[in-house]
Formats: C-alpha cells, structure tokens, sequence
C-alpha cells in the first residue's frame, strides 16, 4: 500500500489517477464487508502511512475534476464512522461530495459513490449529535 501513497505525490496525473482508484477499490470491497456503523477498517493503517494527508493534498492541489472526485470520496469513505479531526477538511469534502451528488447520471460510479459516502458521513455526525445530546443532559 505505501507504494500506492508515495504515487499520490507523483507529477503525472495518470499515475496519481491509478493510484486514487487502487485506494478506491480497496476501500469500497472492505466498505462493503463492514458494516456503515463501523469505522473503516484499515483507517489506522492509512493514516500510518499519510494517506490521508496525501489524499487531502491531492485533492486541494489538483486541477483534474476526476483526482478531486476520486479523492473526496476516498477521504469520505475513510471517514465514515469517524469523526474529523480537521474541520476544514471536512467541510471542504462534504461540499465537493455534495456537488457531485447533484449529477445525474445514475449510472456514473462517481455519482452512486458520492451518494453513499454522504449518507455514510450523515449517519456518522448523526450519532455524534446525539451522543452529545445525551452528554449534556
């Protein structure tokens, strides 16, 4: 995985676009054997080796909509059942997730992955309200 990480920094576009996708894929196949209540399972590992530092990177510095899309998701799927620990970031990846979300292809991979990834992140600050909620009474 480190070698998919150390791709994220490269000047070729492509190379960074085929390293976005083999996060992507790993992410989606474990997402899709773990529940949308848990966190994703390799986060830790991720963030070991600066993926997500490197992602959020590429995803503020690049200029090709499809790095941005890839990256946004693959920084929401990351995130699903967790909480942000850097609010920029998250609001900066709900919005372009958002946008996004408003195509409409239904076909489009991009599309149906925006959609999910945004439900994933409501449910999760979902529960945090209510965990405050309760801390509080």
């Amino acid at each position: 995985m480190s070698y998919l990480v150390s791709d994220l920094r490269s000047q070729r576009p492509r190379v960074v676009k085929q390293s976005l996708n083999s996060i992507f894929l790993t992410i989606r196949l474990d997402a899709q054997e773990t529940p949308d209540t848990e966190p994703y399972s390799y986060f830790i590992d991720f963030e070991k080796l600066g993926a997500i530092d490197n992602i959020y990177y590429v995803f503020q510095n690049s200029k090709d909509d499809q790095i941005r899309d890839l990256a946004s998701i693959c920084i929401g799927q990351l995130y699903r059942a967790r909480r942000f620990e850097d609010n920029n970031m998250r609001e900066q990846v709900v919005n372009h997730l958002t946008a996004l979300s408003k195509l409409t292809d239904d076909n489009d991979v991009v599309y149906k992955s925006a959609i999910q990834t945004l439900r994933n992140l409501h449910k999760q600050q979902e529960e945090q309200n209510s965990q405050y909620e309760q801390a509080i009474v």
